[in-house]
């Protein structure tokens, strides 16, 4: 059996409203207070509403997968939601899964730069060895 991790809060139109790590979820209610959750409570929560849209049947678009990890940089959520189109919950991608998927367009965008043998790569542009 797969453990919970995360509790997914979708309005009733199927509308993602937004996501909360199960044990952030469990300390934030103090017990016996599980009444109805509305959009209020979801403030008070610290609810992350960050979320990723795939069209349906498309891949990841690499400007949205970077925007996805500076996102996670920025409020350090455990995954991101995604999306279809019509903003309904699809799934969830972990963090280390967004992380390995922008390593990969680095390395793939780097590969794409011309590069000799001997020749270093600097912030500053390029620069020969010495020989």
């Amino acid at each position: 059996m797969v453990p919970i991790r995360y509790i997914i809060f979708i309005h009733g139109d199927s509308r993602y409203l937004g996501f909360i790590p199960l044990e952030n979820f469990m300390t934030a209610l103090p017990v016996g207070s599980l009444q109805q959750v509305t959009e209020g409570t979801l403030k008070q929560l610290r609810v992350y509403r960050l979320a990723l849209t795939k069209p349906t049947g498309q891949p990841i678009e690499k400007q949205a997968l970077l925007e996805a990890y500076r996102q996670m940089v920025q409020h350090n959520p455990p995954g991101i939601p995604t999306l279809d189109e019509n903003s309904e919950f699809k799934s969830m991608l972990e963090r280390d899964r967004i992380e390995q998927a922008v390593v990969m367009q680095l390395l793939e965008k780097s590969a794409k730069i011309p590069w000799k043998p001997g020749q270093m790569m600097l912030d500053s542009g390029e620069q020969d060895l010495p020989e």
